[in-house]
């Protein structure tokens, strides 16, 4: 994406902003533990979220390495900065013959943040709500991403 920014800002002669998918993200970047996570969620009447459990399996890949590290970061940041007032998180590591990834930057935590916040879309537990309090406009009309 750098490169292709690059060239375009070359060509048009002005500043280009490449903006892509966090999942596609994830993909191309590499480098970091396979995570699934299996999550159960709890609705009030109001359909505002209550609870959320969630299970972190990561892959450690065939030497665990600095994975039991990385799923202590993904464990501590799998509440995603929302408030659930019943709120659980457990880890799993599984070691495999797939080679070992190397930490880079925020291990374990992007995985599980991107996790959190597609539960809450998918879910759809006035997550636009949510965020358009947090940022103060209208979000209904911003990008899916």
């Amino acid at each position: 994406c750098a490169a292709a920014a690059a060239v375009a800002a070359c060509k048009t002669k002005c500043s280009i902003h490449v903006s892509i998918p966090q999942d596609i993200d994830l993909i191309m970047t590499g480098g970091r533990e396979p995570l699934i996570v299996e999550y159960d969620v709890g609705f009030e009447e109001t359909g505002r979220l209550r609870a959320l459990s969630l299970v972190l399996h990561m892959d450690s890949g065939c030497t665990i390495d600095e994975s039991e590290s990385d799923l202590g970061v993904a464990l501590m940041h799998s509440d995603h900065s929302y408030f659930i007032s019943d709120f659980r998180a457990e880890g799993v590591l599984y070691k495999t013959n797939l080679p070992s990834n190397t930490s880079c930057r925020a291990p374990g935590s992007v995985q599980v943040c991107h996790a959190v916040s597609n539960i809450l879309r998918c879910t759809n537990v006035n997550y636009l709500h949510r965020l358009k309090r947090f940022i103060g406009k209208n979000v209904i009309n911003c990008s899916k991403y």
